[in-house]
């Protein structure tokens, strides 16, 4: 560790040190009660090495270190900032932590919190210009407009063209996210069932909606349950990879992992008792979302108008129907769903049952019966296999129905039967394969069939070969042989060799231009086939604003040309945004200063405008965010109020405040002992018994009110020894204050 000095919270009872290499290690700050996991590095020389990210993350500072190690597991920054020291008996690192408001021992574990809808709304603009060579302009613009009020989000998307306007959809939704349940008034895009098609319609829907609870794992994962006789430690490793580990006292356990698992593999879990002795227990585990997991619900009920021809000229709203659909998770027989529908003369029932094996994988059944005033009855069933794995895949799904069998969104038995199958596998660490066959039968038009394979083989980390095919008897045969290489960190070009049914064969060469931390980007393609010649140049733009993207093309002679430009503007009481595109939503971070940084996922996203505010648009729904200010943009008064937050944003517009001031403690000032020593973390401050509600900070830092001001000081040491600080001085200063020790 570096000659900074150790606060005195750190334990310095531990005498052994930890062996070169990289070690999972708890992390202790002393702002937090309870530590979190995390990997470090340490060199021969007992140095502790940290990721970026985790050097933001644990540290709290904004800048990193100039000394860095360069390794196979990626880059590294030296930790040498801040104090820490590394409890090798107990496999701690323990932090003094620079987070602004954890500076105190008695700080609240940080929650994360989930923000309300705000008053707000954008606008998305996307106009479109294309030309080709001696016809007049084509223009086209699309507008989507949102707005968050009334704890919903309103939106509506349009299309303007010279010969007219039309209407593409337009919705209002409310989140419930205590239930996890939606409200859908609108055009609605509802859920499949099954091999069932998804269905447009007008009306309204109610349901499920896991997305809102993020946390919460909708299909079951693998776990572990046990039991120790003594304290002791557990490591949980998924297909060898270790996921997490735990401190466990004597008793029984349980160890569940996180999502993200997919597949079949092996669980394994080593268990450490406090006398060394190591218990290794394993077992195999299949895993998939389509899955629900024991006791969880999924259900929607939709009602409305069918709508048919969407975004053409005959987009028409049709005939009424309800749907309601059940979907439950057990724990023993797999996860079961029903489904009805009812329309004028017609009703329709089907079902599904899916279960997993933990060798074997998921199977899927499923039935459908239907009747039709007319046609009478119909009948359906279905059957699937899935298998997946770290190396390859495996999945198989057939149906068959009879002329008679109908449900929505689809014509009277227009599928009489239907195969798909496909797999893929890992051949060696850098080379895959894949192959697909699909046959479906229709009535209502021409059948397809479709084969597919391709073949994908990485020479090295900047070249790759691929081979694909594509065979349908109506289109014949299309297949491609090709070779990508980047050039540079800012180049890649791509060459293909292509055989296609009529037009026999062709060359195609494709150079990319990608600057790193570049908003430009660029790309130049040439097709040369029997009697055709293609040349295309493209430019794009991603900016802060919006992005631009042109192109030029020329096919036998005939050029052509093609522009968009796509912006938004969004507005929330008191200020207007000019943004990029904003896909689902935005967040108002409001510190009430101008030109404060705002970081979000430790990662500077700009400075607030004159409003001190900054927009954030690059968010997910209900996905945990940090959000931070920079330290060194703010004075200490508003230091002192909160500076980041762990927040969920809505689905829509949101507000967040941060960097409020706090008037009782507006001031700092750097103190020593009069040893020369600074004052040591968590000292008590106090003059004529009133005691300052912060202790003092790290480095020597004290906190103190303005009232303070020509009072003498009394403080007590966190080892009960006391001192004085003679006067606070009148006005703040930059000076060092001394705290004379008692004799």
């Amino acid at each position: 560790m570096d000659s900074l000095p150790a606060p005195i919270w750190f334990d310095r009872e531990c005498q052994e040190t930890l062996s070169a290499g990289i070690q999972l290690v708890a992390i202790e700050r002393e702002a937090e009660t309870e530590p979190i996991m995390g990997r470090i590095r340490m060199d021969e020389q007992g140095k502790v090495w940290l990721s970026e990210r985790d050097y933001l993350a644990w540290t709290g500072l904004s800048v990193l270190p100039g000394e860095t190690l360069k390794t196979a597991d990626g880059q590294w920054y030296l930790l040498s900032a801040i104090p820490h020291r590394v409890d090798a008996c107990t496999m701690r690192l323990q932090l003094a932590a620079q987070l602004p408001r954890r500076h105190y021992t008695n700080q609240e574990p940080f929650n994360t919190v989930t923000l309300p809808n705000a008053v707000g709304g954008f606008v998305n603009l996307d106009t479109f210009a294309f030309q080709t060579q001696n016809q007049p302009v084509r223009l086209a613009t699309q507008a989507g407009f949102s707005l968050s009020t009334l704890g919903g989000l309103w939106h509506s998307n349009h299309v303007f063209l010279r010969e007219g306007s039309q209407r593409l959809n337009s919705q209002v939704r409310w989140d419930i996210a205590s239930n996890m349940t939606a409200l859908k008034v609108g055009d609605i895009l509802n859920n499949s069932f099954g091999l069932s098609p998804n269905v447009r319609f007008g009306g309204l829907s109610w349901g499920s909606d896991f997305s809102q609870r993020p946390e919460v794992a909708t299909y079951p994962l693998p776990s572990f349950r046990g039991e120790a006789t003594l304290p002791s430690s557990a490591e949980l490793y998924i297909d060898g990879q270790l996921r997490q580990s735990n401190r466990l006292s004597s008793g029984p356990y349980a160890l569940d992992t996180q999502t993200g698992i997919n597949g079949a593999g092996d669980i394994q879990v080593i268990v450490k008792d406090s006398l060394g002795r190591e218990t290794r227990i394993s077992q195999p585990f299949y895993t998939s979302p389509k899955l629900l997991r024991a006791g969880l619900r999924d259900y929607h009920i939709d009602i409305g108008r069918l709508r048919e021809g969407f975004a053409t000229q005959n987009d028409t709203y049709t005939s009424g129907f309800l749907s309601a659909r059940l979907r439950q998770g057990t724990e023993d027989s797999g996860t079961w769903g029903i489904r009805a529908d009812w329309q004028h003369q017609r009703e329709s029932l089907q079902g599904e049952w899916l279960m997993s094996h933990a060798r074997w994988g998921l199977f899927q059944t499923g039935w459908g019966l239907s009747h039709d005033n007319d046609l009478g009855w119909g009948q359906h069933a279905l059957a699937g296999y899935e298998w997946l794995s770290q190396r390859g895949n495996i999945q198989i799904q057939g149906s068959v129905s009879s002329p008679e069998f109908i449900e929505l969104g689809r014509d009277p038995g227009a599928v009489a039967r239907s195969l798909r199958a496909q797999t893929g596998w890992r051949l060696t660490p850098n080379s895959s394969i894949s192959l697909g066959w699909s046959d479906e039968q229709r009535r209502d038009r021409d059948s397809i069939r479709l084969t597919t394979a391709s073949w994908h083989q990485s020479l090295n980390s900047d070249r790759q070969l691929y081979l694909s095919l594509i065979h349908s008897p109506s289109f014949g045969l299309n297949s491609s042989v090709g070779m990508s290489q980047r050039l540079n960190s800012s180049w890649q070009s791509d060459v293909q060799l292509t055989q296609r049914d009529p037009d026999g064969f062709g060359l195609q060469l494709n150079v990319s231009w990608q600057p790193q931390a570049s908003a430009w980007s660029g790309r130049i393609a040439s097709e040369v086939r029997q009697h055709e010649l293609v040349n295309q140049a493209n430019l794009q733009f991603l900016g802060d604003h919006g992005n631009i993207r042109m192109g030029l093309g020329d096919r036998n002679g005939v050029t052509s040309a093609q522009t968009s430009i796509s912006t938004a503007f969004a507005w929330v009481p008191g200020n207007v945004f000019w943004s990029k595109p904003i896909p689902q939503g935005f967040l108002v971070v409001d510190t009430g200063m101008p030109q404060v940084t705002v970081y979000a996922n430790n990662q500077p996203s700009g400075k607030t405008d004159r409003h001190g505010q900054r927009l954030l648009t690059d968010i997910w729904p209900y996905q945990t965010l940090p959000i931070r200010l920079g330290w060194e943009d703010l004075p200490m008064s508003l230091q002192l109020g909160e500076m980041e937050s762990l927040v969920r944003p809505p689905r829509g517009i949101a507000a967040l405040r941060l960097a409020r001031s706090d008037p009782q403690y507006s001031e700092a000032w750097q103190a020593l002992l009069s040893t020369g020593e600074p004052l040591p973390t968590g000292s008590s401050l106090s003059v004529h018994g009133e005691t300052a509600t912060l202790p003092s900070g790290l480095d020597g830092l004290i906190y103190v009110p303005a009232r303070w001001r020509s009072q003498m000081l009394s403080v007590m040491l966190p080892d009960n020894r006391q001192c004085t600080i003679d006067t606070l001085p009148p006005g703040h200063s930059t000076g060092v204050l001394t705290c004379q020790l008692a004799q």
